[in-house]
């Protein structure tokens, strides 16, 4: 009985993608747009991430700490 909707479930999705198939069409490109841009802009931050790091531990060997210079009278 639940195989038989199942089945009946997926003939209905399948008549509706090949009725609208416009509508199906702009559906699966936004779909494929949106996890395009995901992928790009996961790319893009893990890169820019990277080379922040990068520079800070370039940058590491040129710190210099400096105490202030004031004398304390005990």
């Amino acid at each position: 009985m639940v195989a038989a909707k199942k089945f009946g479930a997926f003939s209905y999705v399948g008549r509706n993608v090949m009725r609208r198939s416009l509508r199906s069409a702009i559906t699966i490109t936004g779909i494929s747009v949106v996890i395009t841009f995901f992928i790009l802009f996961t790319s893009i931050s893990q890169g820019l991430k990277d080379d922040i790091i990068g520079e800070i531990a370039r940058f590491a060997d040129h710190i210099i700490n400096v105490k202030d210079g004031r004398v304390q009278d005990g």
